[in-house]
């Protein structure tokens, strides 16, 4: 029972803030809980999991905000900048590397909710967004997972 709380907590980490879950889980492989493959395992499951999350529920949830925004505070609203430094940086991400920039630094720079809003809103395939988001997640867990194995 106690693997399984671990397990869950382990993937719904990863679906949020990819980076830290192998140094988390790293506490559970030191002591012989779960095994390298379970955690890479759990790893990707998460990942995706938060993917898959984030990428069908945002429009719902951002019209929501947008309607409430609307209704509470429709006198208090200001014109929004259009070019702040973090959009300049996605932009040169995408100007320069495209999706596959965006893929890369989704699991470890940008975190997953982030880099899945972003990578869905700028390329309208999602089974290419899928796909590239599942490539970066995969070669990201077995690679942060190797390095706290040793």
């Amino acid at each position: 029972m106690e693997v399984l709380h671990k397990s869950i907590l382990i993937v719904l980490l990863s679906s949020v803030k990819f980076v830290v879950t192998p140094s988390f889980a790293a506490l559970y492989q030191s002591s012989n809980q779960l095994a390298y493959w379970q955690v890479c395992l759990l790893c990707i499951i998460g990942g995706m999991g938060g993917v898959l999350v984030f990428s069908y529920f945002t429009v719902p949830i951002f019209n929501f905000i947008d309607w409430v925004k609307k209704k509470i505070f429709q006198h208090k609203l200001k014109p929004r900048k259009v070019f702040t430094k973090r959009n300049r940086l996605i932009v040169k991400i995408w100007r320069g590397y495209g999706l596959f920039g965006i893929a890369a630094l989704t699991p470890v720079l940008i975190s997953i909710p982030i880099g899945t809003i972003v990578a869905c809103h700028l390329e309208r395939r999602r089974t290419k967004v899928f796909l590239y988001l599942f490539i970066s997640i995969v070669t990201w867990s077995l690679l942060l997972n190797s390095v706290y194995y040793l």
